[in-house]
């Protein structure tokens, strides 16, 4: 319950009039009787757009306030937002475009409460006046003069943890004051990680779609990929998403170059891999050991080591980095 100030004169008897005025994410309950009466008039303040008026009051004795209660407004209006959950075993990152659309005006400030966790980065849209982010919950206040009946902004909030992290529970931020919602969530990770969802269970407002056909405003570049991807319809879902080495499946090809000559004979060996899923590190080539150790050159390759084990030479060839679509490797004679 709230008391409103008052201003009086040093007079017998006088009046106060008070008007309340109020944003759309706010319904105003006044406490009338005693001194205290809502009356007509047509002389209502004007403070800008989107204001709603909430009534006109006198005062009629000296000791009497206005009190009043102020509770979220049913909200007339509805919230799409879509996410990135951008995942690895140090760090998990949301990525939210939040769109939020009003019959009457979208209101002038939104509260946003965060998941557990998870720190804000940043918040933009060129409608932002400033944001703040209090005790779990982000209040962002925006330019009533240019939302119009549409609101968009993005938010950026990280978490992070002491150890590596095996899995990570995923949960929506949550515009409050708003019941119709729906989105979607893209889930990525590196490509040579795998993502699974252990327990997830399809439900009327929370469905598995396809990544590879999912719009999203945020970019995905390599070598971070798409690994899965959700729709709902309501804000109170939560899944739990975990992590683990994908396994590669890639294809090789050999060609052997012979080249005779009266110098003798040179052979060339050429291995070309192609990524299909995950990433490769390394690769492990295996020769008869009757033949000369190889010059092994390649543009990515790191490092080459070579061992003898029962007439078979092996072939260690290390990369610079994960190989995510393909490599090429050349074993000289």
């Amino acid at each position: 319950e709230r008391r409103s100030p008052v201003i009086r004169a040093d007079a017998e008897r006088a009046a106060s009039m008070i008007e309340i005025l109020h944003d759309s994410a706010r319904e105003i309950v006044p406490e009338t009787g005693g001194g205290v009466r809502r009356i007509q008039t047509t002389t209502k303040a004007t403070v800008g757009d989107n204001w709603i008026h909430g009534g006109s009051f006198e005062i009629q004795n000296a000791d009497d306030v206005l009190a009043y209660e102020t509770r979220p407004a049913e909200a007339r209006g509805e919230v799409t937002t879509d996410y990135v959950f951008q995942l690895s075993e140090q760090k998990c990152e949301l990525l939210a475009a939040i769109s939020v659309s009003m019959k009457n005006g979208v209101t002038g400030s939104l509260r946003l409460t965060l998941p557990d966790g998870y720190e804000v980065q940043s918040v933009t849209s060129p409608l932002i006046k400033r944001w703040q982010e209090e005790a779990g919950t982000l209040h962002v206040h925006l330019d009533t003069a240019a939302t119009g009946t549409e609101a968009r902004l993005a938010v950026h909030l990280a978490r992070t943890a002491d150890q590596p992290a095996a899995q990570w529970t995923l949960a929506p931020l949550v515009v409050e004051g708003f019941e119709k919602v729906r989105g979607t969530v893209l889930i990525a990770a590196h490509a040579a990680t795998e993502v699974r969802l252990p327990g997830f269970t399809r439900t009327a407002t929370l469905d598995e779609t396809d990544p590879g056909v999912l719009d999203t405003t945020f970019a995905i570049a390599p070598p971070v990929e798409r690994k899965r991807a959700l729709s709902y319809e309501q804000s109170d879902w939560a899944v739990t998403a975990s992590l683990a080495r994908e396994e590669p499946r890639f294809l090789a090809e050999g060609v052997l170059l012979v080249s005779v000559s009266d110098a003798g004979i040179r052979l060339s060996q050429h291995v070309t891999t192609d990524v299909e899923r995950g990433a490769i590190r390394a690769l492990r080539l295996q020769l008869p050991a009757s033949l000369p150790e190889a010059r092994v050159t390649g543009d990515l390759l790191r490092e080459m080591r070579s061992t003898v084990i029962d007439g078979i030479r092996e072939y260690e060839c290390t990369f610079q980095a994960d190989v995510l679509d393909e490599t090429h490797l050349v074993l000289d004679f």
